[in-house]
């Protein structure tokens, strides 16, 4: 006798589970940024350069934690402000006017206007969509080495753990 396979509509049921529980561990990372009151940028950066230099032993910061990552800062939330506004206001950002005499946006990748999981930015407010963009990010990641472990015949133990 053989044991009874198990029915199509529970087969997965197993799998989606692993996934589910990729989903909280890779939100859980993430926490802070999205339930809390916490942004996930180096804003401590700013305390670095005028006009913020003189506030920074108001706000207890010595050093920056990486200086290395101050364009988040600097210019990576600008552009996505800039993206998510003219988006939200029905019109693509086929033009940044504020950059110098002004530069193609839409056309230029590094803006990552259209990168799906991007969309986030023009869902949430921009500082709160950091945290989300990032935990689904670890999340696609964790999913797909999960599903690529279980492709290769691993145990879904293994696919979680790698995941």
């Amino acid at each position: 006798m053989t044991a009874a396979a198990p029915s199509s509509r529970h087969r997965y049921l197993p799998d989606v589970l692993a996934l589910a529980l990729l989903l909280v561990v890779s939100l859980a990372f993430v926490s802070p940024a999205i339930v809390g009151g916490r942004m996930l940028l180096p804003a401590d950066n700013l305390f670095r350069m005028q006009p913020w230099k003189p506030l920074a032993a108001q706000f207890g910061v010595d050093v920056p934690h990486n200086e290395l990552i101050s364009d988040m800062v600097l210019q990576n939330v600008a552009w996505k402000r800039f993206a998510a506004e003219a988006i939200r206001a029905g019109r693509p950002p086929l033009w940044n006017p504020h950059s110098f005499g002004g530069a193609p946006f839409l056309a230029a990748g590094q803006y990552g206007v259209l990168y799906p999981p991007g969309a986030l930015f023009y869902i949430l407010p921009v500082e709160r969509a950091y945290g989300w963009f990032i935990g689904l990010h670890l999340f696609l990641g964790a999913a797909f080495t999960y599903c690529f472990l279980r492709f290769l015949g691993s145990g879904r133990l293994g696919g979680i753990i790698a995941g």
